[in-house]
């Protein structure tokens, strides 16, 4: 009996996530722009078995001293751009059909050259009817970078050795990035004998 009932549970997840959930693409738009112009990002919803009601809402996008990232409920107190950017709240897909999202993104004639994200999230409504179901939500990333001349300013705020979950030694760096822009960096540190000769070179990493 115990079997039987674990078996079901799968099945019913397996047919919520495969015939009732959309799917959404592209994950992910990049621009390049120039303060004063405009673009339309259109994130194509594709639809299941059902027709289906879609949420929209505005995220913004932080990241913490280990790199990860997450996700925060935008509005217009704590994201300043959040007026930049329009799109319909919810949409109704329809079985097996492709319904297109137009965001318009509006850059301000005095933004600041720099790096911005926006985080469309889409969720769609699910009856469960009481089974259990799983709802997959899409974060989509607008990232838009505002051209100009940026200066960067990375500084290396903290660096230590820290035991791991083993016990060894690894080093451990915070790295800030003061510039409006975002930076693809590499960072590694050098480890010498106290006569300053190099005795190896260490890639550092996000966990």
């Amino acid at each position: 009996m115990k079997k039987f009932y674990i078996l079901s549970i799968v099945f019913l997840l397996f047919t919520t996530f495969s015939f009732a959930q959309i799917t959404v693409s592209p994950l992910s738009v990049e621009k390049d722009v120039r303060a004063g112009e405009e673009f339309v990002a259109t994130i194509n919803v594709i639809g299941g078995n059902t027709t289906q009601n879609v949420n929209i809402e505005l995220y913004q996008m932080t990241q913490d001293l280990s790199g990860n990232f997450d996700y925060v409920k935008a509005t217009s107190d704590n994201f300043l751009y959040s007026n930049w950017i329009e799109f319909p709240d919810s949409i109704t897909v329809s079985p097996r059909s492709t319904t297109p999202v137009d965001a318009v993104v509006s850059i301000p004639s005095n933004a600041s050259f720099g790096t911005y994200n926006f985080i469309l999230m889409i969720t769609p409504e699910v009856e469960t009817s009481g089974t259990i179901g799983i709802i997959i939500r899409y974060a989509i990333r607008i990232t838009v970078h505002v051209q100009g001349t940026v200066i960067t300013r990375v500084e290396v705020e903290d660096l230590k050795v820290v035991p791991d979950e083993e016990g060894k030694p690894v080093i451990e760096a915070s790295i800030a990035n003061g510039s409006s822009y975002d930076l693809v960096i590499s960072t590694e540190a050098i480890l010498r004998d106290q006569s300053g000769r190099m005795i190896e070179r260490l890639p550092l990493k996000s966990p």
